[in-house]
């Protein structure tokens, strides 16, 4: 199983060309750290019994983190050779 948590600058749902719900905002300092105590804690691995209650720091893992691509000023990352 696979998850992705992702965190974007604004977002929006359109139904009918009427947008039904949006989110935006600039991110501070202290918004960031939340962000990175948040999803260091998520208890996303399966502990001795099977169920999810580990995070990836009880697993001793490692994230990656990702830049999203600018959509919004027409600036596309490179994407050869991944999967579609």
């Amino acid at each position: 199983m696979r998850v992705v948590v992702q965190r974007v600058w604004s977002a929006s749902v359109t139904i009918d060309g009427m947008v039904k719900s949006s989110i935006g905002h600039e991110d501070d300092e202290t918004d960031i750290d939340y962000l990175v105590k948040k999803t260091a804690a998520l208890r996303i691995f399966n502990d001795e019994d099977g169920v999810m209650n580990r995070s990836v720091i009880d697993v001793d893992g490692e994230v990656i983190v990702v830049r999203q691509s600018r959509w919004d000023r027409g600036v596309r990352g490179r994407y050869e050779g991944l999967p579609c």
